[in-house]
């Protein structure tokens, strides 16, 4: 069976972060006491998306010259 270099970064990606080392478990406890992982706001996510609607638009823009 051969494997795309894509399929082996996507499994590679997958294993890599669930590996737990003595670094990765002090950084996780030490996040944890600053309140975890910070929420991701509406405001947020729309300034990202009409960041993307505007790349994809310049990308059309220039493939229809």
């Amino acid at each position: 069976m051969t494997v795309s270099v894509s399929e082996a970064a996507a499994i590679l990606g997958r294993l890599g972060g669930s590996v737990k080392s003595p670094r990765k478990a002090a950084a996780c406890r030490a996040n944890g006491k600053r309140g975890g992982r910070p929420k991701v706001t509406n405001r947020q996510i729309k300034q990202f998306a009409s960041l993307v609607v505007e790349e994809w638009r310049e990308l059309t823009c220039k493939t229809q010259i």
